[in-house]
């Protein structure tokens, strides 16, 4: 193939456009496919071709429509910020308003690679008109930037488009992100949220690797549970949204819920007179725009491309109900009346422009009452988002029939914060029981306080009246208070719990045994009960150092650490617990005189540390916890680690008790069900055991 003398394209390349308006302009893959794409459909193609292959260092974007010649290649491709107007439609097409704004578009090939080629054909011409450029010659000092074309067939990476009659076909090369199926699988969202062209009436087809793309649906339509409407028809809008049954609310959006009389006043003149078109609507879960590569925001179309992703963000809503909320509007309106309504950058529409403020200002008061009705209808309908676990059971049904209107309010409020953790991600059943527990919990306060109120405005009530006053807000605080206890006890219980698994986990080493039972000490003794308000009456401290002397005149001293150590308002002297990991292990095996020298030596460290070494204060005055494994016991009952009666009875008689750990879950589960028992017996407040 030989250069054609006549063949040479003069583009236009001032300022380094190739990368201010190429390069830096499109961060990510989609925006920049889309532009070439629009260019594809101004071109009145029906078509378009991405392939992508991740085997293969380049992407190519391929259409039928009418390609250009060489004198177009100068006069239209060439310059770079001329006005784009549309092309008079060919014979048989519908005029098609055109998506590109300034002949930019085509620098976006540079933002995907550091090179491509074109091969474009007309109508009229009998081959392929074929150049390359390169984005390092673009960005020269040189305002003009001559490239050489030449006219020739399609190459045979290419052959599958040699049917085409005209088009244009870029293959951009170098690469500079990577494409692997994730890619894919964005771009096919992407780009499909990027245009709206109604499929089948559009005569435009988009192809990804070979894959049909529909350009009248996004991804999150079949997620949306609500949506109120502008400008379309119940028709139109059922049919945009994709909606053939109840699935989604539908209902058209009232003007005069707009307060801002001038809001309103353009509300009704874009609709009227200037053909506006849009919804705003929430999906059941933010997490079903997020994994389609969406976000929750508005976006707006003209002539059926994406001018502005989120054409709200210089206006943020911290609302929850914000995170649920999508939205589209067709504003074709702004590219006839305004001069330019994308901000230079690209980056949505410009904020400068009357007419965009005008759009923002109505979008705005759209949301704010979606949001309102997202509200309402998630605080109305927060009970039956519950687990069946909470739904179906009797109890929590007949305390909410009974509570009055306010009641019901702030515990549907309350709800419904749980109900949005649940959207977000799969929470903790024995969690969620709890915080409906303290949900519960706040309405019964909330209706004590209300009581009392009204106990103290009742001025012309009878004595019989004051005293059924009396009896109805002691009641309440009695009911209260069980639901305090039960979420006392039912903590301890999973405590518990917690205890069975370190014993049934052959794993567990002594050291988690003792972190547990520091933090529950009352799973030893049930009045050692250490919270934050009760730290300075019990105290637990675990592998206490101290210093054992040999003799108290030396400085030789053998150290000693006491697994757990738990200092108790009542007692004189802190109390000594001594673990040994629930296994049938060698170290696990004891006998008396083991446990007793152990215990002995802590308590004559402990006293010279208090300056008690003189005899005055016996060791046994240092009560004791020895815990042991399971498999310890009195002989003659087939356990491996055993103990006479006669050994139990020493130790017992030393201050020292020796306890197993199914002692201590025993005797914990008994003391702990019972109470239980007569919480849920009592009946008057629904508690979710957890």
């Amino acid at each position: 193939m030989t250069v054609n003398e006549e063949g040479i394209i003069n583009f236009h390349v001032a300022n380094r456009a190739a990368t201010h308006l190429g390069r830096k302009l499109y961060s990510t893959t989609p925006p920049a496919l889309a532009e070439l794409i629009a260019n594809s459909y101004d071109a009145y193609a029906t078509e378009v071709r991405v392939t992508i292959d991740k085997d293969i260092d380049h992407i190519i974007v391929a259409d039928n429509g009418t390609g250009m010649s060489l004198d177009g290649l100068n006069e239209k491709y060439a310059l770079v910020g001329k006005e784009k107007v549309a092309e008079a439609a060919p014979e048989g097409f519908t005029r098609r308003s055109p998506m590109g704004q300034k002949g930019i578009g085509k620098l976006a090939s540079f933002s995907l690679g550091d090179e491509y080629e074109v091969y474009t054909k007309t109508a009229t011409g009998t081959q392929w008109r074929h150049f390359a450029v390169k984005y390092a010659d673009f960005i020269r000092d040189d305002s003009e930037y001559p490239v050489e074309s030449e006219l020739c067939k399609l190459p045979y990476e290419l052959e599958q488009f040699s049917s085409y009659d005209h088009g244009f076909i870029t293959i951009i090369r170098g690469l500079r992100r990577g494409v692997n199926s994730q890619t894919f699988d964005s771009l096919k969202t992407q780009l499909s949220r990027r245009f709206y062209i109604k499929s089948g009436t559009g005569n435009f087809a988009l192809y990804i690797n070979d894959q049909p793309i529909d350009l009248s649906l996004n991804a999150y339509y079949g997620s949306m549970d609500y949506a109120t409407y502008i400008g379309f028809t119940g028709e139109e809008i059922r049919e945009l949204l994709n909606v053939d049954d109840d699935t989604i609310e539908l209902e058209q959006y009232d003007p005069k819920t707009i307060k801002d009389e001038a809001v309103r006043e353009s509300l009704e003149s874009l609709i009227g007179e200037k053909g506006l078109k849009g919804w705003v609507g929430t999906v059941e879960q933010p997490k079903q725009l997020k994994e389609h590569g969406n976000n929750a925001n508005v976006v707006v179309y003209i002539n059926g491309k994406i001018a502005d992703e989120d054409v709200l963000k210089n206006h943020a809503n911290s609302m929850i109900a914000n995170q649920y909320v999508v939205g589209e509007f067709f504003a074709d309106y702004l590219s006839a009346d305004a001069e330019d309504p994308i901000t230079s950058s690209r980056q949505g529409l410009d904020n400068a422009d009357s007419e965009v403020r005008e759009l923002i200002s109505v979008i705005k008061s759209i949301r704010s009452t979606v949001i309102n009705t997202w509200d309402n209808r998630r605080e109305n309908g927060a009970v039956k988002r519950l687990p069946a676990w909470a739904t179906d059971d009797k109890g929590y049904q007949d305390w909410l029939a009974g509570l009055g209107k306010s009641q019901r309010r702030l515990h549907n409020r309350l709800v419904k914060t749980l109900t949005v953790k649940m959207d977000e991600s799969e929470q903790d059943e024995s969690e969620m029981r709890a915080l409906l527990n303290s949900f519960i919990d706040v309405v019964e306060n909330n209706a004590i306080y209300q009581l009392a109120d009204e106990l103290s405005s009742e001025t012309d009530c009878t004595q019989d009246e004051l005293l059924v006053a009396m009896a109805r807000l002691l009641n309440r605080i009695a009911a209260s208070e069980s639901i305090k206890q039960a979420g006392i006890v039912s903590e301890r219980l999973r405590a518990i719990k917690t205890l069975q698994s370190l014993m049934d986990d052959d794993s567990s080493v002594e050291k988690m045994f003792e972190e547990h039972l520091a933090q529950n000490p009352w799973l030893i003794n049930p009045y050692w009960n250490q919270t934050p308000k009760t730290s300075e009456e019990v105290q637990v401290v675990t592998q206490e150092f101290n210093r054992l002397y040999t003799d108290v005149k030396d400085d030789e001293y053998r150290r000693t650490f006491i697994d757990i150590c738990i200092y108790v308002a009542e007692e004189t002297y802190p109390i000594i617990v001594e673990l040994k990991r629930n296994a049938d292990t060698s170290y696990s095996h004891v006998n008396y005189s083991r446990i007793y020298e152990q215990i002995n030596a802590y308590r004559q460290a402990i006293l010279q540390k208090l300056g008690l070494a003189d005899g005055a204060v016996k060791e046994d005055a240092i009560p004791a916890y020895f815990i042991g494994s399971e498999k310890m016991g009195a002989v003659g009952h087939g356990f491996s680690i055993e103990l006479s009666e006669s050994e139990l009875g020493l130790l017992k008689q030393s201050n020292i008790t020796v306890l197993t750990y199914q002692d201590l879950i025993l005797h914990a589960e008994r003391a702990y069900h019972q109470h239980i028992e007569v919480i849920e017996q009592r009946g008057d407040i629904p508690y979710f055991e957890m």
